[in-house]
């Protein structure tokens, strides 16, 4: 479907009707021949009268059926190069650049909800919770999520360690016991290195934790408990996008781990809050 379409109908489907939203649902999933796409194979694929198909055509800017089957269907015999993983193309404006990004974020994190297991969620933050020791793995992208979750435990006052050198990962695995617990963070969760030294850290019988985009990814076979996001692949848009399911991950893992003692952990926030206050410029002392 060319971009421009489906940004239009993304762009006012809050606005849409139930009835007209399912117009909108079904076409941006349509993936059979345009030229077989008609207002009597929607109202009975759909179950909506041609009414609603009209006032939902309407709503995303044409006059009528025929002039959004005509433009669907010139979209699909214009070749042009998409920045994969994302609704861009060299055709693309600027100024719709931040819609753009915006919709696909919230696309991503709307999937990962759905991707989540809940229990698998609660175990994870029921083994951070209870950890006398933990340890991160990640390289590369996931390398910023990995320091962003071990600033929040540190928060948190756990005792939590992460080596961006490979070699200290290593080591770091091979001494762990089951004592301890040590999370594997990985976009593709094919991540070589990241793999090796979960793999280790399962050997050296700690518990262990995957973070994923993906429910079938090798990283999962040496975790304990494992939690995946979207589902889907994104590549140019990898360095883009991996960090923003990671991060809502990593921040489901924060507030879960706070709720299992409020009182405990909002106590050592509060310290930490005065410490950070201190260090930061008063407006006093703030020059003009």
């Amino acid at each position: 479907m060319e971009d421009t379409i489906q940004f239009q109908i993304q762009t006012v489907y809050n606005q849409l009707r139930p009835s007209e939203k399912k117009v909108a649902d079904y076409i941006l999933n349509y993936n059979n021949s345009i030229e077989t796409l008609s207002m009597s194979l929607i109202e009975k694929e759909v179950g909506v009268s041609q009414p609603t198909i009209m006032r939902f055509v309407k709503a995303i800017g044409y006059k009528g059926f025929k002039q959004l089957k005509y433009h669907l269907i010139k979209s699909n015999e214009t070749h042009t190069h998409f920045l994969y993983g994302f609704d861009i193309t060299q055709l693309s404006k600027i100024q719709d650049i931040p819609s753009l990004m915006i919709a696909t974020t919230i696309q991503m994190l709307e999937d990962t909800l759905k991707s989540i297991s809940v229990d698998s969620f609660e175990k994870a933050v029921r083994m951070l919770h209870n950890a006398q020791h933990i340890s991160i793995y990640a390289v590369e992208n996931s390398a910023s999520v990995a320091v962003d979750l071990m600033t929040k435990l540190l928060y948190l006052g756990k005792d939590v360690h992460y080596y961006n050198d490979y070699y200290l990962q290593n080591i770091n695995a091979q001494n762990l016991s089951q004592d301890d617990i040590a999370i594997g963070i990985s976009y593709s969760g094919n991540s070589v290195n990241t793999i090796e030294t979960l793999k280790l850290a399962h050997k050296s019988q700690a518990h262990t934790i995957t973070i994923s985009n993906f429910e079938n990814a090798l990283i999962h076979q040496y975790g304990d408990v494992s939690l995946y996001t979207s589902q889907k692949q994104y590549l140019y848009g990898d360095a883009i996008y991996s960090r923003t399911t990671q991060t809502s991950i990593i921040d489901m893992l924060y507030v879960g781990i706070l709720f299992c003692d409020y009182q405990k952990y909002t106590k050592k926030l509060d310290t930490y809050s005065q410490l950070i206050k201190k260090r930061g410029f008063q407006k006093e002392d703030q020059k003009m």
